[in-house]
């Protein structure tokens, strides 16, 4: 059913109905649908789904782009799956697109990725990719340079000790 919203009224689950298996006991559950959504469900779902639409494409825009894996290892000269493993380590952000992740390209200057970048994503702790995209690319004063988003005064020289400075403004967002 790919691509369809099913809607639900109500979820029961029949303790009764379990299968044991050593100690593990399975409770299965019947799900109840109904016949059709409303049509105020299906605007609203609508609704919802160009707003997400557009505000990915802002956070794209305000990020430069978005590259795919495959480009991101020949910029870096690694595998995909070291762009993959550092991503799950959190030394580059990748934000989900459908069944993939895209990289913003915010984050790689001079054939590199952004220095510090790791310390600010560990600092997002577990917030989405998305959020944390749009706190990268959202514009800051009183950092020396002037004003520009983390990504930019992360990639400034002079800005080399603001580090323990941004990593607690991050820290501060999300608590």
């Amino acid at each position: 059913m790919r691509g369809s919203t099913i809607f639900v009224n109500r979820i029961v689950a029949a303790p009764s109905s379990y299968e044991q298996d050593g100690n593990k006991m399975t409770f299965l559950t019947q799900v109840e649908e109904s016949a059709s959504p409303s049509p105020a469900d299906i605007a609203a779902i609508e609704s919802a789904r160009k707003r997400t639409a557009s505000f990915r494409e802002d956070m794209t825009a305000r990020a430069g782009g978005m590259y795919d894996r495959n480009y991101v290892a020949n910029l870096l000269s690694i595998t995909p799956a070291t762009v993959e493993r550092r991503r799950k380590r959190r030394q580059l952000l990748g934000v989900p697109y459908g069944k993939e992740f895209r990289y913003p390209a915010a984050q790689f200057v001079g054939g590199g990725v952004v220095p510090g970048l790791k310390a600010v994503l560990e600092a997002f702790d577990d917030t989405h990719p998305w959020e944390q995209l749009m706190m990268l690319v959202t514009p800051l004063e009183g950092y020396a340079g002037g004003p520009g988003t983390l990504l930019e005064i992360l990639s400034r020289p002079s800005c080399a000790g603001a580090l323990p400075q941004l990593t607690g403004l991050v820290a501060s967002w999300v608590a």
